[in-house]
């Protein structure tokens, strides 16, 4: 009678060793995996990038030029120019965000076209007769002498 019940033990010490060896088995692939996921971006190579002599280790640290929004009373930085026209960023002083209103003026006298943005990062461009406005993976592309909006 002792002898089935000391094989029963036997055969369940083995199935618990199998158990155990597979669970360490799984777990020690899934910490070399999220090992891997983790390390491997880290240690790829970026490639090398000249940059143009005109950016410096100082320009990060220099302002964008002000300019005063016409008829608003607005000041706000300069995104881009062109003879004829700048894209302008004033922020509300009474916002806690950095949410603000890109204005285009044109001719330095009359705003064209203007929009409320975002707090997320503004960038701007011009290129002809149209300004190309990026905020928070939205796209504007306006015709900056007339304001009509053709994209976004």
């Amino acid at each position: 009678m002792t002898e089935p019940s000391v094989r029963s033990r036997a055969r369940a010490r083995r199935r618990l060793r199998r158990v155990v060896a597979g669970c360490c088995g799984t777990v020690g692939a899934l910490v070399v995996s999220l090992a891997a996921y983790v390390a491997l971006p880290v240690l790829e190579k970026v490639p090398s990038v000249v940059l143009p002599a005109s950016c410096t280790d100082r320009a990060g640290s220099q302002a964008l030029p002000r300019a005063l929004v016409p008829g608003t009373g607005a000041q706000g930085a300069v995104l881009s120019s062109a003879p004829g026209v700048e894209v302008i960023f004033a922020r509300s002083a009474t916002t806690v965000n950095f949410s603000g209103t890109v204005y285009i003026v044109a001719s330095r006298s009359r705003v064209t076209w203007a929009a409320r943005l975002g707090p997320d990062m503004v960038v701007a461009a011009i290129q002809g007769r149209y300004a190309y406005i990026y905020n928070s993976k939205i796209g504007y592309v306006v015709d900056w002498q007339t304001g009509n909006r053709l994209v976004g």
